[in-house]
């Protein structure tokens, strides 16, 4: 019998136990790797406490995933969250990407390193752009004006500025089975890029969101990404992906390059940067951090093709203009850190040890 028959068949067997506690019990019907069914057995044979599969599974997988379970914590239910959530991020089998494969140089680590920012031109293929197109269109029109998923808590986020600049859809793949899947599919190589780019060892996922600009919407003001999150890190970044044309016209996007160094050493001396507010003052950010006026760094227009995708760091100073047409100009973005420890509200995009 093969590892994922056998793990199958091992969690059907507890389907009454999963649906008791709440679990979806879909998670034996789920595609993925040999290795990755394994891990979510040895957590699930933890949350039932069976003995005998965890010895199977133990004895199948090896010392190295037993460790895992010293460090699993002790309210089950929080575990059946993570084994959702898991589900939900193995859902494609390896190989099946939605994006294609790119190999960074060391001059274009260097690049993005002391410039806070690399284009990947044509990262998505046509047959994938428009994979991607379909999906985001479909998860924000399913979420309709929910801005966020039910159950998160967003309540520090400002809702005016917002709602004049862009449509924000956040955490699609929490609420949308197609749209989990195709940034499960993506997330062994833009993660792996992450992490060659910002040298880290492994990324979390912080939150993914649609940004669709409507037709005459306002300007996205001067800010920080990295000052909006729940958690500190110098190598916090974003991936935006367009999927229609940027230029000037439509909103493209504006950056300061090399604003991240500055920016990280005025949070380093301070202990924590202050948070300043998107909203509709184009200066607020230099009224805040005069030193940004004073580096005299100028701005520079990011125009990118539909398949485009850049990675920023989430300290880096960025902007965007106003729509000035009348059709919408569609992106998808996704946020990711390295110091998140939380599987189920930050799944694990990537991690060295993937190699």
């Amino acid at each position: 019998m093969s590892t994922t028959r056998w793990v199958q068949r091992e969690v059907g067997w507890h389907t009454t136990t999963l649906g008791d506690a709440g679990v979806d019990p879909g998670i034996s019907s789920c595609s993925c790797s040999d290795e990755q069914l394994m891990v979510i057995l040895l957590v699930f044979a933890y949350c039932v406490e069976s003995l005998s599969v965890l010895g199977a599974a133990s004895k199948m997988l090896g010392t190295r995933h037993i460790m895992k379970l010293a460090c699993l914590p002790t309210n089950k239910t929080q575990l059946w969250t993570g084994l959702v959530s898991l589900q939900r991020m193995f859902h494609v089998p390896p190989g099946d990407s939605s994006v294609g494969d790119v190999d960074l140089s060391p001059s274009d680590i260097e690049y993005y390193r002391q410039n806070g920012f690399i284009k990947v031109p044509q990262l998505l293929g046509k047959g994938q752009l428009e994979r991607w197109r379909s999906t985001v269109d479909s998860a924000v029109e399913e979420r309709g004006d929910q801005r966020f998923p039910q159950g998160d808590d967003y309540s520090a986020v400002q809702d005016d500025a917002y709602t004049k600049v862009f449509d924000q859809r956040v955490n699609l793949w929490k609420s949308h089975t197609d749209a989990a899947k195709l940034l499960s599919s993506a997330k062994q190589i833009i993660g792996r890029m992450a992490c060659y780019l910002e040298g880290v060892n492994g990324v979390r996922v912080w939150h993914d969101q649609a940004l669709y600009k409507p037709p005459f919407s306002n300007p996205t003001t001067w800010h920080a990404a990295a000052r909006q999150y729940p958690f500190t890190s110098s190598h916090a970044l974003s991936i935006w992906i367009a999927l229609d044309d940027t230029t000037t016209i439509n909103g493209c996007m504006y950056l300061l390059p090399g604003s991240h160094h500055l920016m990280q050493a005025i949070t380093e001396r301070n202990n924590r940067g202050k948070n300043v507010p998107v909203n509709n003052d184009m200066d607020i950010i230099f009224r805040e951090y005069p030193e940004l006026l004073q580096s005299q760094v100028e701005p520079i227009p990011l125009e990118m093709k539909a398949g485009d995708c850049t990675f920023y760091n989430g300290s880096l100073i960025t902007a965007a203009g106003p729509n000035m047409t009348a059709k919408y100009c569609r992106a998808m973005t996704i946020q990711i850190g390295d110091t998140m420890d939380d599987d189920a509200q930050y799944p694990l995009l990537y991690t060295m040890h993937d190699c």
